[in-house]
């Protein structure tokens, strides 16, 4: 047994708790194994140390500037952002790109999405929709 001590005996025993050795280890006192959490705790240290030992690192996060509150920051829409911004249900944005009534509609596989640019400097510019027929 190792002198690991799982949350609850930490507790029973009056001492601060603290992270298992690694990714398999068993509590002293009851023999129980790892939580959920405290395993995928473990499993990220094991790789930020394989990292730190082969000269790698982990990219840096991407400073993005703020989008308006509300507004998603990804480049393409779904039908249901679509459906918030313009205060209709799906099925009205799907009746409306049909009609060809908004722009940037592209089908990524069976998905429709939206590119967000060109909808949204159409929604700003208050543009009148056009008709394919």
């Amino acid at each position: 047994m190792s002198d690991w001590s799982c949350r609850a005996c930490s507790a029973k025993a009056t001492r601060p708790y603290r992270y298992p050795p690694g990714p398999d280890a068993y509590c002293g006192s009851c023999g129980q194994s790892l939580t959920t959490q405290e395993r995928g705790v473990e499993t990220l240290r094991g790789l930020l140390a394989y990292l730190e030992r082969n000269g790698l690192s982990l990219p840096e996060a991407h400073d993005a500037p703020p989008s308006p509150p509300g507004t998603p920051s990804a480049p393409f829409l779904t039908v249901e952002e679509v459906a918030s911004l313009l205060r209709t249900t799906p099925k009205g944005v799907y009746a409306r790109a049909a009609r060809g009534q908004l722009p940037g509609a592209v089908h990524v596989g069976r998905a429709l999405r939206f590119r967000r640019s060109e909808l949204l400097s159409f929604l700003s510019e208050g543009r009148a929709p056009s008709s394919r027929r």
